[in-house]
């Protein structure tokens, strides 16, 4: 009897290890997994986030840092250059929108809605961004607008019943977009995107709101001052993707506090780096610096190269130029690479010092510009000087000394008779 006790117990013995070992082993699979699942969605060969943004741009002028962000890499389906008829934009959608859920998914980390109507799209279209987020962790975000969320009553359909509804961390109620003065109060303070920006700065909103209701699953960053507290700002999860939702424009022409504030350009980027599930900078301001260089050096950068450009017009050697622009680039490029690391301050001193080169460097080719102008200001002033000496001395032969006129001998009156 104890033979056969002391067996059964050791096999049982051997199949709790194994399934202790078994479970550790699952707990791995799945530690893995949940790493896998909030690994940020970026370009494998790049590391940029590569954004679709489609519908109203945000920019009317310069700046426009969504495009100029060394971590993103933006595609914009821009809605001014639709046109007024339907028509016209599912033709211009039909060319510059993915055809394809797979080309969607191997181009795109982000894709954006902004007060985009609809029926702008095909079903297609539609379902599969929503299979996108769930299935392949797609971000997605939607901005607020008369064509946005509920639409407009009598005019712009709601995109209520949508599979993009069925992403959306709020439920839209149809038909309600008005123009109401209001506040941005933070909901979640500890939410990493409301902490990578200084929103106690904001002044109130004086343009319009789309009117949803949080859902449940989704989070809510911030709301209105509004009575009925109407969410601004909310997030959520949906499969291995996440959806984010502002319910104005997100633009600085219609909504000016957005520009006064100063960190719409931030606000921008950081919305999407949330949106594809990125780590966000934790000080707002030495980022906000950051950036503020990166634009300063784009704008320029461009001055730059016109003056080589215009230099290079008139035969003066630009090649010293050329070879010194190219040196700063690689400043630049090395201060890009930090910043996509997030070592904020070796790429801001980096950044600053591409900056200072390249004002030094504009400032020689000021020099240079100065140089081979100054040999045509000379031509101009030898030509027009050698004009006016001709012309004077042909005019005092003529007029002064009068040596091709003979002089009459004497007069005589003549009788009128």
């Amino acid at each position: 009897m104890n033979g056969p006790m002391n067996l059964s117990e050791a096999a049982m013995e051997g199949r709790r290890k194994e399934m202790a070992v078994g479970l550790f082993f699952a707990m791995v699979v799945a530690a893995i997994l949940l790493v896998q699942a909030v690994d940020a969605r970026t370009d494998p060969a790049t590391g940029r986030i590569r954004l679709l943004f489609v519908g109203q741009w945000p920019y009317s002028g310069r700046p426009q840092y969504l495009v100029e962000d060394p971590l993103l890499a933006t595609s914009v389906v821009p809605y001014y250059e639709f046109g007024a008829q339907l028509d016209e934009i599912r033709r211009y959608m039909n060319i510059r929108y993915p055809r394809t859920s797979q080309f969607l998914k191997a181009n795109y980390d982000v894709v954006a809605f902004s007060n985009i109507q609809l029926p702008a799209f095909t079903p297609k279209q539609i379902e599969m961004m929503s299979e996108a987020v769930v299935q392949d962790g797609l971000g997605y975000m939607m901005s607020g607008g008369h064509t946005s969320f509920g639409g407009t009553a009598g005019s712009y359909p709601s995109w209520r019943g949508t599979s993009i509804d069925g992403i959306l961390p709020v439920d839209v109620v149809d038909g309600i977009y008005l123009k109401l003065s209001y506040r941005l109060i933070v909901s979640d303070p500890d939410n990493v995107l409301i902490k990578s920006l200084p929103w106690g700065g904001l002044r109130p909103f004086t343009y319009t709101i789309n009117r949803v209701m949080m859902r449940q699953g989704g989070r809510l960053l911030a709301e209105s001052d509004l009575g009925e507290r109407w969410p601004i700002l909310a997030c959520g999860d949906f499969g291995s993707g996440r959806s984010l939702v502002f319910m104005t424009p997100l633009n600085t022409y219609d909504n000016r506090n957005l520009l006064e504030w100063g960190f719409f350009d931030d606000m921008c980027a950081n919305i999407v780096y949330f949106a594809s599930q990125a780590e966000l900078p934790t000080d707002p301001l030495q980022v906000h610096e950051l950036r503020r260089l990166f634009r300063d050096y784009h704008d320029q950068r461009l001055l730059y190269l016109s003056m080589v450009e215009f230099v290079d017009r008139f035969g003066a050697s630009t090649a010293g130029l050329e070879d010194e622009l190219s040196e700063i680039e690689m400043v630049r490029g090395e201060s890009y690479s930090a910043y996509m690391a997030r070592e904020f301050e070796r790429s801001y001193e980096l950044m600053t010092d591409a900056f200072r080169r390249l004002k030094e460097g504009l400032r020689e080719a000021l020099r240079v510009k100065d140089a081979a102008l100054a040999w045509i200001y000379l031509l101009e002033w030898l030509t027009v000087t050698a004009t006016l000496l001709v012309a004077s001395s042909v005019l005092w032969t003529l007029m002064v000394r009068r040596r091709l006129y003979r002089e009459p001998r004497s007069t005589r009156m003549l009788d009128s008779r």
